[in-house]
């Protein structure tokens, strides 16, 4: 089934590569598209859509190689809506 998720992570996420690291382990995962953000409170925002098993596998890789840096990961889904091309850094 395909989905959009959002992932809000918290922590000491911005300044340590965060986004770089997330749209290169996006490229592990061709199936994805999304994007992702650093948001003005400190949080930085990942939206992809994609398969379920795909998704899960993305947002753990995050979490894995970024854990350090995280305090908290909010998962949300949604319906998808197919208007995701790529997976790039929004500034």
């Amino acid at each position: 089934m395909r989905r959009r998720m959002a992932i809000r992570f918290t922590g000491m996420v911005q300044g340590v590569g965060f986004r770089y690291t997330t749209r290169h382990l996006a490229a592990g995962f061709p199936r994805i598209a999304g994007t992702v953000r650093n948001l003005p409170d400190g949080s930085v925002e990942v939206i992809a859509e994609g398969d379920d098993p795909d998704l899960t596998s993305f947002a753990d890789s995050i979490e894995d190689r970024m854990g350090g840096y995280i305090r908290e990961a909010k998962r949300t889904y949604l319906p998808a809506t197919d208007d995701l091309i790529g997976f790039r850094i929004l500034h």
